[in-house]
């Protein structure tokens, strides 16, 4: 995570092995922010990556699945302690499904 100017940005790596099975997974993300604190947010973010993993239950099966994420968010005060959101968040099942998400939200900042 790095703290430049009035932004913010991350980003990750992430390599994984099932205890279950074996398979190995792995996936990334990064993302950033821009704004101030009692002002305004503006941010946003992709990811991709593969999931390996096994269920676990009276006939096990392997479940595997490719992904690809991306957001996009605006916060704004309207009072000194509280404010309103608006987001957008696509995830890509790959061969699976696709899921659109739109979040209005009210915050309290305390």
């Amino acid at each position: 995570m790095v703290y430049r100017g009035r932004g913010i940005y991350s980003a990750g790596l992430f390599l994984n092995k099932d205890r279950a099975s074996g398979a190995r997974s792995s996936s990334w993300q990064a993302g950033g922010q821009w704004g101030a604190q009692g002002s305004h947010w503006f941010g946003v973010g992709a990811a991709a990556g593969n999931e390996a993993y096994r269920i676990l239950s009276v006939s096990g099966f392997d479940a595997r699945f490719r992904t690809q994420s991306a957001y996009a968010f605006v916060s704004k005060w309207v009072t000194k302690g509280s404010g309103v959101g608006l987001r957008y968040d696509f995830e890509n099942k790959i061969d699976v499904y696709n899921r659109h998400a739109f979040v209005l939200s009210y915050f309290v900042d305390f």
